[in-house]
């Protein structure tokens, strides 16, 4: 567990770490214990010659350098050659701050107890930070662990004080590191800048915006994002098919056009499972990044219950994803960005048993003006693979049946926020559930995007209701021809079966791409 109790100071006395014991000699007297101090050779005067040992100091940009032992100003008996306070102050100030802290049983608050006001700071000194209790001092960094050995966080109760700053703070967020130790921000592969984009912290102005505040993520956040969910593409090895300018099919991404606006529509599988390899073979194989347009249930709560913590939802805001709106729409299409869009939503992802690859969109059209406004190509695409990989024994209207299951879902629709209140029809049925399924052995995902729909030119022409609605109706058979190509084709495919997959790659190499059926 991580806490964020710190101190700041500016000192130019370098770092003091635990290593052996060391005592400064005569006529220099200490009368606390320094066990467990280490004391840098140079700091520290000798009888005769000193050796041409280096101290450590640090940079204004923080970074590490080395000074000689005869640039540090210390002489014997503790007195520096400009006045300046020295190492023997420096071990009576410690004294003195070990005893007055003795009365709460804590120790230092900060590193160098050194006064910021005096002379003894180098010019243009950096700010440095440091842990409470880590005050190079033996004594202190023991009474600390004495007073706290009973198995619970070491220097502060995190967790319970992250839940009174929930309470007290009206936008605070949560995130727990279980993993991670006090030093959380010189943990290497923590990022705060992660942290806060996950967390729709930054802004450029007085409010957040979803897409003028967004950050894409560099190569390495990506990395971190993509590595713990790998096993999904490495369990499915995703077929992709796209569709060229001139009808063909081809095995690649060639067909998806480089500059947006682009708005691709298609069917949500059970749960989702088609976004893990579809948004990452995107940003690898073309260098794009698709901003999702997701339910408002990712991004607001509207009290705490039974909803997964936002925290669980930041890797889906730091891969782009935005709340549904009319003026996220607009600001998408405006930047000319890649809009992922799900118009069946959630009824398409948590369907019911024997409704596979069915669609469940609105009846009126929701996307085909406001992609015309702004000429965006429209590209229909179809996701087939949730059935090989695992089978409903549960859905929605089995756990209704079950009382216990029955007032969680009402429990759990009661805190998310609600969508298509005025919409009619199955997919105005936005109860949230979480339906149980048994796994399979690994099937294989398949993609097909099919030919891009242009509307560059057409703006007024669907401003018609009517025409705007026979595009959407357009799009909709698209998608459900996508659907029944990838049905069809996959029984033909000799490497739909895992194992038969594995033989492959064991014969050819792990990284080949293992073939499917012909297109």
């Amino acid at each position: 567990m991580a806490i964020a109790g710190t101190a700041v100071f500016s000192t130019a006395i370098p770092p003091l770490t635990p290593r052996h014991h060391v005592s400064p000699s005569p006529p220099t007297s200490i009368s606390i214990s320094i066990s467990k101090l280490s004391v840098s050779a140079s700091l520290i005067p000798t009888d005769k010659h000193p050796p041409q040992r280096s101290a450590s100091s640090f940079t204004e940009n923080g970074v590490l350098e080395k000074k000689s032992a005869d640039t540090i100003p210390i002489r014997r008996g503790g007195e520096s050659k400009d006045g300046r306070l020295t190492l023997k102050d420096y071990f009576e100030q410690c004294g003195e701050l070990l005893v007055r802290c003795r009365s709460d049983g804590g120790g230092p608050r900060w590193f160098s107890p050194l006064p910021l006001d005096s002379d003894s700071r180098l010019k243009d000194s950096p700010l440095l930070l440091s842990l409470p209790g880590v005050d190079g001092v033996g004594l202190g960094l023991l009474l600390q662990h004495q007073r706290l050995r009973h198995g619970q966080d070491q220097l502060l109760p995190s967790r319970e004080e992250a839940q009174r700053l929930h309470q007290v703070l009206p936008k605070c967020e949560i995130r727990v590191f279980n993993d991670s130790g006090h030093a959380l921000f010189l943990e290497e592969g923590f990022n705060l800048v992660s942290i806060l984009t996950g967390a729709s912290f930054y802004r450029r102005g007085g409010r957040h915006d979803y897409v003028l505040d967004y950050v894409p993520p560099t190569p390495s956040e990506f990395r971190r994002v993509y590595e713990p969910q790998r096993w999904i593409e490495a369990a499915t090895n995703p077929v992709m098919l796209s569709t060229l300018g001139s009808g063909k099919i081809v095995r690649s991404l060639a067909g998806i056009p480089s500059e947006g606006p682009v708005l691709y529509v298609g069917y949500h599988m059970m749960l989702g499972f088609e976004l893990v390899p579809l948004v990452s073979r995107f940003w690898m194989e073309r260098n794009i990044l698709l901003r999702g347009v997701a339910h408002p249930m990712m991004f607001t709560k509207l009290r705490e219950g039974r909803l997964p913590a936002l925290s669980a939802f930041d890797t889906f805001r730091i891969m782009g994803a935005v709340p549904v709106s009319a003026a996220n729409f607009y600001r998408l299409f405006s930047s000319k960005s890649h809009v992922l869009l799900y118009p069946g939503g959630m009824r398409e992802a948590l369907h019911r048993k024997g409704e596979e690859y069915k669609l469940f969109w609105p009846e009126q059209s929701e996307f085909v003006r406001m992609a015309a406004k702004f000429g965006a190509k429209i590209i229909p695409f179809g996701s087939v693979g949730e059935d090989d990989v695992g089978q409903l024994l549960l859905d929605y209207n089995d756990l209704r049946s079950i009382p216990y299951f029955k007032n969680s879902i009402e429990e759990l629709t009661d805190e998310a926020v609600k969508l298509r209140n005025e919409a009619v029809g199955e997919v105005a049925n936005q109860d949230v559930h979480l339906p149980i399924i048994l796994p399979k052995v690994p099937g294989r995902f398949y993609y097909l995007f099919g030919k891009p729909i242009e509307t560059q030119g057409r703006k007024q022409e669907l401003k018609s209701r009517e025409k705007a609605h026979e595009l959407y109706i357009e799009v909709k058979a698209e998608v459900e021809k996508c659907l029944g190509y990838l049905k069809e084709k996959r029984e033909n495919d000799p490497y739909r079966n895992i194992f038969a997959r594995l033989a492959y790659q064991a014969r050819h190499g792990f990284d080949s791409e293992v073939p499917t059926f012909d297109i």
